[in-house]
């Protein structure tokens, strides 16, 4: 039987910058218990392995890192996948390659509620953004209304949890991990969702925020609006997918439901921002149609006048230059 308590879980790729104080803030975590930093590298063309090498090879706590550097480039959720079914802990944590933490308890804490708490499977709490420097960004990474408490049956729907905050139960599904995720980019709602399935969710307040870097790099925080909701509804569609196949319909419904309305709305806006005016005709005659089909005239109405609203925005723009 394994002595591993927590398996952190490092995805990685052109970190090469960053990849040191992500290490560093895992390997030299304190707690009561032992830990495995499972560092999954997908063939960075960079300095990524003599930097993890040279920890491994002088750190004190060296041992505790177990680094991979992939022969041929996996692609981001087969390589993260990859890394969730080494994982010999009790428990997982994830921390990105250009992340890092900032409170050298911060397993303990989580570690010690979900040994006193077994209803609850994920625990998570607050974080920062900070630039590829380290400096402080003004933006809230975690939105208010995403710090509390939430329970399996809303979980499971899709609360928002900030990755690099998770610490979770290392549960039978993951080492056989549901095949719909493989081909998409919103890995941490799919984990979330599966997660929800077993038990609910403690946002933690005695933890300090964990430091999460926007730079020009990172998968999605300087991605686009447009490109981001037609990645979260890709997504949907696969946890549709995966809902049904395993007979959950109810929340199979959820989804669906999400997908033809608050989905389409979010792709409808971010077309018209980023000028993509075929996409975003496309999507209003989806969706008018679809509430008229179903009933709902009072959002067949509102969808309208968002588009003589942006109709007018147009006008106003193009009279003004």
């Amino acid at each position: 039987m394994s002595n591993i308590t927590v398996s952190v879980v490092m995805v990685t790729y052109k970190h090469e910058q960053f990849i040191r104080a992500a290490v560093l803030s895992v390997i030299e975590q304190i707690g009561d218990f032992e830990l495995e930093l499972i560092v999954a590298d997908d063939l960075s063309p960079d300095h990524t392995p003599d930097i993890v090498n040279e920890l491994i090879a002088n750190h004190p706590y060296g041992y505790r890192i177990k680094y991979t550097r992939h022969t041929y480039n996996k692609g981001m959720m087969p390589n993260f996948i990859w890394a969730l079914e080494q994982c010999k802990g009790k428990y997982v944590a994830l921390c990105d390659g250009d992340d890092y933490w900032t409170d050298p308890y911060k397993l303990q804490k989580q570690v010690d509620f979900l040994e006193k708490n077994p209803e609850y499977v994920i625990t998570g709490h607050d974080s920062t953004c900070i630039d590829k420097n380290g400096a402080p960004v003004n933006h809230q990474y975690i939105p208010e209304k995403f710090k509390s408490d939430c329970p399996s049956n809303q979980l499971k729907k899709g609360f928002w949890i900030a990755t690099l905050t998770m610490c979770f139960r290392n549960l039978p599904v993951l080492k056989n991990y549901p095949h719909e995720a493989y081909h998409i980019k919103n890995g941490d709602t799919f984990l979330i969702c599966v997660l929800g399935q077993f038990g609910n969710y403690k946002y933690m307040t005695d933890i300090k925020p964990a430091a999460y870097r926007v730079h020009a790099g990172g998968i999605w925080s300087l991605n686009n609006s447009l490109a981001n909701a037609v990645d979260q509804k890709h997504t949907e569609v696969k946890l549709v997918e995966y809902f049904t196949r395993i007979g959950d319909l109810e929340t199979a419904a959820h989804f669906k439901k999400d997908i033809l309305n608050i989905c389409n709305q979010n792709i409808f806006s971010a077309a018209w921002q980023n000028r993509n005016r075929q996409l975003f005709y496309a999507y209003f005659i989806k969706t008018f149609l679809y509430f008229v089909a179903s009933g709902q005239l009072k959002r067949a109405v509102n969808n309208l006048k968002t588009l003589i609203k942006y109709s007018l925005q147009t006008n106003q723009d193009t009279t003004t230059k």
